[in-house]
């Protein structure tokens, strides 16, 4: 018997919702053809879930950031303003990890910056290991679902994706 990740129909929205957020970022004009071809490598093995694609080494996400000084070289503290991120990552293993942070400045604490992140953590292995903070599960697909309304205020946009599976020489 080969092991599968413990996806339930329950996250079935948010594999969708992911692959969908995929689609999206790879059309916006920002995009590398090197970005995309990650996207797509990283969709194809979220497409195959619950089965594993052992090698698999990709992700894919996006941070927007509203506020003065965060690219500068001012101490973390010296700027105000609010980054986020929404990524998945597929990584050997056969891992899958899903998240989102919330990082205001200046800070606040932390239940209150937890309420408006998420984390989901999948391992396949002798344990099986999940763990699933369900907690944000509907706001993380809400915020994915929709993107455009991430990036609005005069947020600066920064696509993430990588894709180090061929240079592992896997796939």
């Amino acid at each position: 018997m080969s092991l599968k990740f413990p996806i339930t129909e329950e996250h079935k929205p948010l594999i969708d919702a992911l692959i969908r957020m995929g689609d999206w970022l790879a059309g916006q004009e920002l995009a590398t053809p090197d970005q995309v071809k990650a996207i797509r490598t990283l969709q194809g093995a979220l497409a195959r879930l619950p089965e594993p694609t052992p090698g698999i080494d990709a992700e894919y996400g996006f941070s927007a950031v509203i506020g003065e000084g965060f690219f500068t070289l001012l101490p973390e503290d010296a700027w105000q303003g609010l980054a986020r991120s929404w990524h998945v990552f597929m990584y050997p293993p056969c891992i899958l990890e899903i998240c989102s942070v919330y990082s205001p400045h200046p800070r606040v604490d932390a239940p209150e910056q937890w309420e408006h992140e998420f984390f989901m953590y999948f391992s396949l292995g002798e344990d099986n290991t999940i763990i699933d903070d369900r907690w944000n599960l509907q706001r993380f697909i809400q915020e994915i679902s929709q993107p455009e309304l991430l990036i609005g205020n005069g947020a600066v946009f920064e696509i993430e994706a990588i894709d180090n599976t061929t240079r592992r020489g896997a796939l």
